[in-house]
C-alpha cells in the first residue's frame, strides 16, 4: 500500500512539473529579421551624412596640443607626486622558464622611514600604514615605465606645503621646471658571470692533499 502511494504522488509531481513547463517559440524568424541587411536603410542615407563635416579634421602627429599631466586628473594623493619610485627588473629565479618569463620591468615605491610598521600580535604577521608598500606596476620595457613616471606630473603650486614634507625644497626649482612627474631612478640590471660547474669535478684524481668535505 505504502509503495502504491508513493507512485501514485511521484506520477502527480511528474505532471504537474509537465503542465507549469513554459512552452518555447520559434524565434528563427525574429532571428533573420534582426541579422538581415536592411538594403532599404542604408539607402536613406546622403553622402551628405556619411562624409565627414569640413569643420572637424581628423588627428595627426603634426598637432601639438597641450596635454593634460594625468596628475592633476587622476586624483591620486598629492603625496605621490613628490615620492621617488624605482624602475627595475626582477631577479630570474631558479626555475628553467626563468629566461622565458624574466622579460618585464617592475615600478615601485621606495620604503618611507617610519612607515608605521608592527608585528601584528595575534598572527605574527608583519603589519604597516603605507599604503603603496605592496603596489607595483610592470611593464614591457624601461621606457615605457619612464614614460609613464613623466607622464604624472603635477604643477608645484598646486601642491601644499604640508603635503611636500620633507621634499619641500622642490617647491624652490627654478621657474622653467614648473611641471614635474613621479621623481624615479632606473635600477640596470646586473651582468650575469656564469660560471661552468661539474659535479665530477669533485671526484677527481689528485696529487695533492685529499680535501675533506664536511657536512656539518
Amino acid at each position: 500500500m505504502f509503495s502504491q502511494a508513493l507512485l501514485r504522488s511521484t506520477r502527480q509531481t511528474i505532471a504537474t512539473s509537465r503542465a507549469c513547463k513554459p512552452t518555447t517559440t520559434n524565434n528563427n524568424g525574429l532571428r533573420k529579421a534582426f541579422y538581415s541587411d536592411d538594403k532599404s536603410a542604408g539607402q536613406q542615407l546622403s553622402p551628405a551624412t556619411t562624409e565627414r563635416p569640413s569643420g572637424i579634421q581628423p588627428a595627426s602627429s603634426s598637432d601639438d596640443p597641450q596635454l593634460i599631466p594625468a596628475g592633476l586628473t587622476s586624483g591620486a594623493p598629492e603625496q605621490l607626486a613628490i615620492r621617488p619610485v624605482r624602475i627595475y627588473r626582477p631577479s630570474p629565479t631558479t626555475m628553467q622558464s626563468a629566461k622565458a618569463n624574466n622579460h618585464t620591468w617592475v615600478l615601485d615605491w621606495e620604503t618611507l622611514q617610519g612607515a608605521g610598521r608592527w608585528e601584528n600580535p595575534l598572527m605574527g604577521w608583519a603589519s604597516t600604514a603605507d599604503y603603496m608598500q605592496g603596489t607595483n606596476l610592470k611593464f614591457d620595457s624601461s621606457e615605457a615605465a619612464v614614460a609613464f613616471c613623466e607622464k604624472q606630473g603635477a604643477f608645484l603650486s598646486l601642491l601644499t606645503h604640508s603635503s611636500l614634507g620633507e621634499y619641500s625644497s622642490l617647491t624652490s626649482l627654478p621657474s622653467p621646471f614648473p611641471l614635474i612627474g613621479w621623481p624615479y631612478f632606473v635600477q640596470a640590471p646586473k651582468a650575469i658571470k656564469f660560471k661552468v660547474k661539474s659535479y665530477s669535478d669533485n671526484y677527481l684524481y689528485s696529487d695533492s692533499k685529499l680535501r675533506i668535505h664536511k657536512t656539518k
